[in-house]
């Protein structure tokens, strides 16, 4: 279970490069925010189900549910930028604290692989 984790930390903080990625590629016209949307909601179920096999394995799992809160907010501030632009405004700046999270959730489950190692 603990390597499922790991793998899933992993593709999910490659995931939300395809996010900064997709955000650039709307801002500068080389495509619409549509792609960006998709993939928010997929990061979302996949922070979900993250925490769901953090819980399991029983490692991570502060972290892991920090995480998908973080990315619920994101995803609900996101949605209501649409409307209100400043709210949309945070949407953008609290990109760096999914990533930097995320970040630390891949380091402490490859932390765990070496100590059971």
């Amino acid at each position: 279970m603990s390597a499922l984790h790991r793998l899933l930390s992993v593709l999910l903080l490659l995931g939300i490069g395809l996010e900064f990625f997709l955000a650039g590629a709307g801002a500068f016209g080389a495509t619409s925010f549509h792609s960006h949307r998709v993939v928010g909601v997929l990061l979302l179920a996949g922070a979900v189900i993250v925490l769901v096999v953090s819980a399991a394995s029983r490692r991570n799992t502060r972290i892991a549910l920090g995480l998908a809160l973080l990315v619920g907010a994101r995803v609900l501030l996101g949605h209501l930028g649409q409307t209100h632009p400043w709210i949309g405004a945070v949407h953008g700046l609290t990109a760096g604290a999914v990533a930097a999270v995320a970040s630390v959730n891949v380091r402490m489950a490859m932390a765990d692989r070496h100590r059971m190692s």
